[in-house]
């Protein structure tokens, strides 16, 4: 039971970033605005290790929440499915730090015990 609200968590963080750096920044895609960068991605990185901290089994599946719910958002807001294939490999390449924080992570804590 943990576990699926640990995966709407990080589902609604990657969602509930990119949309309100969108609605801030007034832009299309979060990831055009350089708070994305300086603010979106080091809050969902640190969420990212919170959940990985919490739950290390399988730890990748966090980021992949995240990741999914990134590109929710950004499909979500667009009129267009034209580009899905370049979003989606935009997306998970912005979100690969995700998961090599998470792995780092679930390492760590297994190592304490």
């Amino acid at each position: 039971m943990q576990e699926r609200w640990a995966w709407i968590a990080a589902f609604a963080a990657g969602a509930g970033v990119c949309g309100m750096l969108t609605l801030i920044t007034g832009q299309r895609e979060a990831w055009d605005s350089p708070l994305y960068f300086s603010l979106g991605l080091p809050l969902l990185a640190g969420l990212a290790a919170l959940f990985s901290a919490r739950l290390p089994a399988r730890s990748w599946r966090w980021a992949f929440g995240i990741l999914l719910g990134q590109t929710f958002m950004i499909f979500a807001g667009s009129a267009s499915l034209g580009l899905f294939p370049l979003t989606l490999l935009l997306s998970a390449t912005l979100c690969a730090p995700l998961f090599v924080i998470c792995w780092i992570v679930s390492k760590l804590r297994a190592r304490k015990g």
